[in-house]
């Protein structure tokens, strides 16, 4: 358990990483020990694709919208829709080189075991 000094100063540091999109506030928080900032609301896309949403436009709509609102880190992996979700996040984020500089992407990879 840390002591109330360091939790003051992560509070301290939380609050600095809050950013203004559309007049909300986004809260970044740092990854880990990466000094990557990524914001502390994520956008799943497990249900992008054949397994939920098949309106790939609709998804890209969606994509655009958490971005625009702040959201910079989206979750996918391979076997959300069998790839289709990974495929619909990069065409979101194809030609627009300000989005995809602004986004993290956790990329899960399914395990498969001979």
């Amino acid at each position: 358990m840390g002591s109330d000094v360091e939790g003051q100063a992560y509070r301290e540091s939380e609050l600095q990483l809050q950013d203004t999109h559309k007049g909300g506030t986004m809260q970044y928080r740092v990854l880990g020990s990466t000094g990557v900032e990524v914001s502390t609301q994520c956008l799943g896309t497990m249900m992008f694709g054949a397994m939920g949403n098949t309106d790939h436009d609709d998804c890209v709509r969606i994509i655009h919208k958490a971005i625009d609102e702040g959201i910079n880190f989206i979750d996918t992996a391979d076997v959300y829709s069998f790839g289709e979700s990974e495929t619909i996040v990069g065409k979101a984020l194809e030609g627009d080189a300000l989005r995809v500089n602004e986004v993290r992407i956790a990329i899960g990879r399914s395990i498969c075991c001979p």
